[in-house]
């Protein structure tokens, strides 16, 4: 008997959530600091939940040509139009400079002199190659 779809989306949260936990509070209960390679290890795992659970559930629960599919789209770079490639790269960028641009319009500079602080190296050493 198949499960059915509502049970099997608890099971993926559930198994999910536990994953990730897990490793969270095994950090937290050693007293590992996050910035330890142990402690970053632990987090990255962690982190591995929903893609492992993902992958796992698309595995288990679909026949060989859903997996296929399931694949394809993940790996070929043509299923992506160029419009989404322009978004995926600029967004993030965008979102930074907005977020300056708000911190500089509520009277600080911080975020903007901690992303030259952050930025500074790059841009000398692109200008000492040109």
């Amino acid at each position: 008997m198949a499960r059915s779809t509502r049970s099997t989306t608890w099971l993926f949260f559930v198994l999910v959530f536990c994953w990730t936990w897990f490793f969270w509070i095994l950090a937290a209960a050693s007293a590992i600091s996050a910035q330890s390679a142990l402690g970053m290890t632990l987090v990255f795992a962690g982190l591995l939940g929903p893609m492992l659970g993902g992958v796992g559930f698309a595995y288990f629960t679909q026949d060989s040509e859903y997996w296929r599919e399931y694949w394809s789209r993940i790996v070929d770079p043509r299923r992506i139009p160029a419009k989404w490639f322009l978004l995926i790269f600029l967004f993030v960028p965008c979102l930074m400079a907005a977020a300056i641009l708000l911190d500089i319009a509520t009277g600080d500079d911080t975020a903007l002199m901690e992303t030259w602080r952050r930025a500074a190296p790059y841009v000398a050493a692109s200008t000492t190659i040109a």
